[in-house]
């Protein structure tokens, strides 16, 4: 339908894409538009746009708008001042100075001056911003710099995974209180679709890590419904804290490369009473043998195979282009996996299980389901190091 509109050439590449609860292979095709005239709706106007196409029926599967409008603009922490500044010894009460701060444009905002857009909305927030003229440049010191940072960082992420074929995995936006009363913690609410964020000397939206975990127990609740719900401290929950984790370092691996590359929280941390360094590594040497029945704890073990995976299919090379192959094949295996951990029997699944999981996404997505995924030994190799076996 768009032949006779087309600008250049377009630019296409097969991925997996979800749809109606399966993985379709297809094909993303960047094309420009001339105007069709007169125009009377959105898709008549010249613009960029990114178009999902079924490989076998030719079906357009999701047509998106992917130009560049009147752009709105923020400052956050990219990740957080002690990576930026590389200052091992930041203390959290200490002056930040410009350049630990990055700004950014503010993607897929709905255009009422809120931070309000497709994939996260900052509504449960006390006294939310409003900036009219898209300019939402704050500092550390004022409270609006936390709604910021909480919806750019949702934002991204799951732009991210929509250009990695996951588009559909928010049916809403989710709703984010930047400054909730929590104390310092932070939470998920799966009924509310919200996250909160907690206080303390370093606020849990200051860093961005702390924000993608949470989004990753939202993540995990759009594709298995009550994932979050789950017996506390069992194994199904602490799966979904490692993953959640290593979530917040995959996305940040190439920005974090070298300095900090394992870490989660390494500012929210700062704030704590006596300050530490991190809340929690994903390169820790945790097997099944220092289980502890607490979900946190657990989930180190997970976090920490789940890093082995992405460092072994090229997360370590010193070539960015196959750093960034391996970034994008471990979250398409981890993602898939997920889908197969969606039968009902959440409390009784065990570490094995989801190990299980992760070799039929790998099955699945491979050039040949009837035979042993591309990615099998590797896979077996690094939960086998952390005693976790099917």
């Amino acid at each position: 339908p768009w032949r006779d509109r087309l600008q250049g050439e377009p630019h296409c590449m097969q991925v997996y894409f979800p749809h109606d609860g399966d993985l379709r292979l297809a094909w993303r095709i960047q094309l420009s538009l001339a105007a069709k005239l007169p125009v009377v709706s959105a898709g008549d106007r010249s613009a960029d746009w990114e178009a999902i196409v079924d490989a076998q029926t030719g079906t357009v599967l999701e047509l998106l708008d992917v130009s560049m409008y009147a752009a709105s603009w923020g400052r956050v922490f990219y990740p957080n001042p002690v990576v930026t500044l590389q200052k091992e010894d930041l203390a959290w009460d200490a002056p930040i100075p410009a350049s630990a701060y990055r700004k950014v444009r503010l993607g897929r905002l709905d255009g009422s001056g809120y931070l309000r857009g497709r994939y996260a909305d900052t509504a449960d927030t006390p006294n939310r911003v409003q900036q009219t003229d898209g300019q939402f440049l704050y500092e550390r010191t004022q409270p609006q710099f936390l709604e910021v940072m909480a919806y750019h960082y949702v934002d991204q992420v799951l732009n991210w995974l929509r250009r990695e074929g996951w588009p559909d995995l928010f049916t809403k936006p989710l709703r984010i209180n930047a400054r909730a009363v929590l104390g310092d913690n932070s939470k998920f609410l799966p009924k509310s679709w919200a996250v909160h964020f907690g206080e303390g000397n370093v606020m849990d939206a200051e860093d961005a890590s702390i924000i993608i975990h949470e989004l990753g127990h939202a993540i995990q609740e759009a594709q298995v419904q009550d994932w979050a719900t789950a017996r506390a401290h069992s194994p199904i929950r602490a799966m979904g804290e490692g993953f959640a984790d290593w979530l917040a370092t995959l996305f940040f691996a190439e920005p974090r490369r070298g300095f900090h590359s394992t870490y989660v929280g390494d500012w929210d941390a700062r704030g704590y009473v006596p300050p530490q360094s991190y809340l929690r590594r994903v390169d820790n040497a945790k097997t099944m043998d220092n289980w502890q029945n607490e979900e946190h704890a657990d989930g180190e073990i997970w976090s920490a195979a789940l890093w082995d995976l992405y460092l072994g299919l090229g997360g370590d090379s010193a070539d960015a282009t196959k750093r960034r192959t391996a970034r994008a094949t471990a979250a398409r295996l981890v993602l898939t996996s997920h889908l197969y951990l969606s039968d009902g029997r959440r409390d009784t699944l065990k570490y094995a299980h989801g190990l299980d999981a992760l070799l039929t996404a790998d099955r699945f997505t491979g050039p040949d389901p009837t035979r042993p995924g591309p990615h099998e030994q590797l896979i077996r190799d690094v939960f086998a190091k952390r005693h976790i076996r099917t």
